[in-house]
């Protein structure tokens, strides 16, 4: 390469000033210029689609694993060089991994909340989290940020319910703000989360519908379906997994439903607490139906004999204060007592057994010795771990350390199995796991999905082993799979989904692929799908086609390779530059490979670094 005349640097350094920024496109460039992430295509196209966004406000509702948190980092970057005043609240849980993200992949200053600051909302770049939020309201409508960002944002979707004094009242201080929501699934339990969450973008949406009409239009009302698709589609930036699988690598998820049964002694309970509740007239759960308090009996059972235990002591110490009840009482104390006398049962043996063939699987397909649990009951948490421990090196993780985010670097680091609620299933990237126990199924598709994709989400070197519980004798489970399959049903057929998340297949011994498999068959999609891929490169116009209407097509062309282009003229010219300006100056060392200059210290008079 010919050396640079001073000329050739100056009129290239030049054009960084008069760089003209005709589109979105260009508009990018000092981002990608000022930061060290990669991004992808899909991910380049979402902050296209936010930055030109002429509503108050998006869902980006991205498939869980699929870098929402990148493609926000690129769109807070891009309008803190433009001088927006921004703000981004996350879950207690995830504000540590969103300041080591943000410190580690963008340049720009920002001050994070804590509980002793009463107000940093001054400052252009906030990271709070929704309770720092809560009783300063106030101070945040003074602050009027001109962006929020809200992580984890499903749980906005209570909107619709006026109950919510909370959501209403941020919604208040932030009417003005542009909304960018990301969450995994734009609802969760009920089409009416899905009318509240946009109605929090935008109270004008559905064309000024109350939550009732919409409800009676669109719910189970298939010839209306369409309708709503384009309804949303104002709002809601969605990308799947299968549309971006020929050039990004996500293994596969591996799943498996484990059948357990009863004991003797725990089918002998099951009867005993069926006879409970055939009891006419129950004084204890008068306003109770048999339905409800069915499921409130046997889903503890499910989760663990202790979970049942710990439900039924507190029942029977209501009881000792309600009068006429001693018939009910007696057999609640014979129950009791007898649950208690069960020390072992079938759900855990098959546990222990799964743990050691699933972590021989993994070592034999080159992975780590890593896995979580879920379950719902804290009982039942602590249950698992008195039982593993002795095995194995085990954390635990709920509400109680949720704040703690050294428990996700230490299960990282030094544990093998990390037992925790849903409070896990939010947000945390634990790529370096691929292995998912379900110990407690929740009926909530989003929370099931939100589990597996911690784990199977982009990063990941090895298929996801996911293993389901699941007891065909318990009511509960029974009914929980009939609703896990209805939710499915209804969400994938407004928003889709790639993956499953129950699978009813018979259970057989687990093989994994290996990292190399793995490697060599992203390799043959690469090779298969190399002229798309490289057209995509050139113009990821082809993401846009893959998600949006014709109307969205014709509007937005993403070229890719030019951005590229733009983004290496730009640090070329910079490089240069320092080079120029610092050739005749001793004490500093060039590396041309990573583009860095240091300053050696031997250069420095002692005077400065002895202060």
């Amino acid at each position: 390469m010919l050396r640079k005349s001073k000329y050739h640097i100056f009129y290239e350094t030049s054009e960084l000033i008069n760089l003209k920024y005709s589109n979105s496109y260009e508009r990018l460039i000092p981002t990608f210029s000022s930061s060290i992430m990669k991004v992808y295509p899909h991910q380049i196209a979402e902050t296209i689609f936010a930055l030109d966004s002429k509503e108050k406000g998006l869902i980006l509702g991205n498939e869980a694993g699929l870098g929402k948190t990148f493609t926000s980092m690129i769109f807070v970057s891009q309008n803190y060089i433009e001088g927006k005043k921004i703000l981004i609240v996350t879950p207690t849980s995830l504000i540590a991994q969103w300041d080591i993200l943000m410190k580690n992949n963008l340049t720009l200053d920002y001050s994070v909340s804590t509980e002793k600051e009463e107000n940093i909302f001054d400052d252009n770049v906030v990271l709070a989290t929704y309770e720092y939020l809560n009783n300063r309201f106030e101070l945040l409508e003074k602050a009027k940020f001109d962006i929020v960002i809200f992580d984890e944002a499903q749980r906005l979707g209570s909107f619709y319910n006026e109950d919510n004094k909370y959501i209403s009242k941020l919604r208040e201080s932030i009417k003005d703000s542009f909304k960018l929501l990301l969450t995994p699934l734009p609802f969760e339990i009920n089409i009416l989360k899905l009318y509240g969450i946009i109605k929090f973008i935008d109270e004008n949406a559905f064309n000024g519908m109350d939550k009732d009409t919409f409800f009676k239009r669109y719910y189970k009302r298939e010839e209306n379906q369409k309708e709503l698709i384009e309804q949303v589609n104002k709002y809601c930036f969605r990308t799947l997994k299968s549309q971006i699988k020929h050039y990004v690598k996500i293994p596969n998820r591996v799943i498996k439903m484990i059948n357990y049964d009863f004991n003797k002694k725990e089918e002998k309970l099951y009867s005993m607490i069926e006879e409970y509740l055939q009891l006419d007239n129950k004084k204890i759960f008068p306003k109770m139906e048999l339905y409800d308090l069915t499921l409130m009996f046997t889903k503890n059972l499910s989760s663990s004999i202790n979970s049942f235990c710990s439900m039924l002591e507190n029942v029977i110490k209501r009881a000792e204060n309600i009068a006429d009840c001693d018939k009910e009482l007696s057999l609640l104390n014979k129950i009791y007592e007898f649950s208690k006398s069960i020390n072992t049962n079938n759900k855990i043996k098959q546990l222990e057994q799964i743990l050691r063939n699933g972590f021989k699987a993994i070592k034999s397909a080159g992975g780590y010795k890593k896995a979580i649990i879920f379950t719902e009951s804290k009982v039942t948490q602590q249950y698992l771990y008195n039982i593993l421990s002795n095995k194995y090196k085990v954390l635990i993780f709920n509400g109680d350390n949720s704040k703690d985010y050294s428990v996700i670097e230490k299960f990282k680091t030094q544990y093998d199995i990390l037992i925790a609620t849903d409070v896990a299933s939010e947000g945390f990237n634990l790529d370096f796991c691929c292995f998912v126990i379900n110990y407690d199924l929740p009926y909530n598709v989003l929370k099931i999905e939100q589990r597996i994709s911690r784990c199977h989400r982009q990063g990941q070197a090895l298929d996801v082993l996911v293993i389901n519980f699941f007891n065909k004798n318990n009511f509960y489970d029974i009914r929980l799979l009939e609703l896990i399959n209805k939710r499915i049903k209804q969400f994938n057929n407004v928003m889709g989904m790639t993956d499953h998340i129950i699978d009813f297949s018979e259970y057989m011994e687990i093989k994994l692929r290996t990292k190399e498999e793995i490697e060599q068959e992203y390799n043959k999609i690469l090779d298969e799908n190399k002229k798309e891929n490289i057209k995509l490169l050139d113009d990821t116009e082809t993401i846009v086609r893959y998600l949006f209407n014709k109307e969205i097509e014709e509007k937005y062309t993403i070229n890719s390779a030019y951005l590229k282009y733009k983004n290496d003229f730009v640090n070329n010219a910079i490089w240069e530059l320092a080079k120029l300006m610092l050739k005749d100056e001793k004490g500093f060392k060039y590396d041309e490979q990573t583009r860095t200059i240091s300053i050696l210290k031997k250069s420095i008079p002692k005077s400065m670094y002895q202060k």
